[in-house]
């Protein structure tokens, strides 16, 4: 990872909770709706309010009155553009991430209980750290995401955005974010550069190896040790300390 500069994102179905990925759909899309989203795509493609009306009345409404009655062709279309959508949710590549690198749990269950390191990556706008379509905090939650219809049909990713940044209550100690891909399970490149590692409490290693490595391409070499009297974290720079 740090050498390649690439990282691996998982679909959803490789994560250790078996949560993940698990959603119910709100059938609840009405008809009104549906003409709302017909009006807003054929602004966006030109339409004139004219035409705009004369191709809804072609296209999507059926020819006897009563309510607002729709063509069954839109009603399949609209499953088949939310089944592509539920495809398109199982394919997405995710990589996780922490917001506190002091966290000491995260230490225990993801670094190989503190001998592993901690890579701390920069945010900036220009890359997908920084894109907020992309990477945004989880939210948690009792009950499962529960999209409509209506939710889904309004972009590309609506769906996936609303279930893979959502988890249960009781990973909310994790303080996760998360970055999502269009395609999972294969390396992508680091979505920011790499600012900072920090080595693990209990952490061995040739310790004069990776010092090299980090003062040649410009990154922070952290240590972490136990913090006397407190159930705490403390880093200490050793980027160019003489070992």
């Amino acid at each position: 990872m740090v050498e390649s500069q690439e990282v691996w994102f998982s679909t959803m179905s490789k994560f250790n909770d078996p949560f993940e990925g698990i959603y119910d759909i709100v059938d609840d899309i009405s008809h009104e709706a549906i003409i709302s989203l017909a009006v807003k795509s054929l602004s966006e493609e030109g339409y004139s309010w004219s035409g705009i009306s004369s191709h809804i009345a072609k296209n999507i409404m059926k020819d006897d009155f009563g309510g607002l009655p729709i063509k069954d062709e839109v009603k399949t279309k609209i499953k088949e553009s939310v089944q592509g959508m539920i495809e398109a949710t199982k394919r997405s590549g995710i990589i996780s991430l922490a917001e506190d690198p002091k966290n000491i749990l995260m230490w225990s269950h993801y670094a190989n209980e503190h001998k592993g390191v901690c890579v701390e990556l920069e945010r900036n706008i220009d890359e997908d750290l920084g894109d907020n379509k992309r990477c945004r905090p989880v939210t948690y939650s009792k009950e499962y995401p529960q999209p409509s219809i209506e939710d889904i049909l309004k972009g590309d990713h609506a769906l996936t955005d609303k279930v893979a940044y959502t988890k249960s209550v009781d990973w909310a100690y994790e303080k996760e974010w998360r970055v999502r891909r269009d395609r999972g399970d294969c390396l992508h490149p680091l979505p920011g550069p790499i600012r900072s590692i920090i080595l693990g409490a209990k952490w061995e290693g040739d310790l004069g190896e990776i010092q090299s490595f980090c003062v040649v391409n410009g990154i922070s070499l952290l240590v972490a040790s136990i913090t006397k009297g407190e159930f705490s974290l403390s880093f200490e720079d050793i980027t160019h300390k003489h070992l």
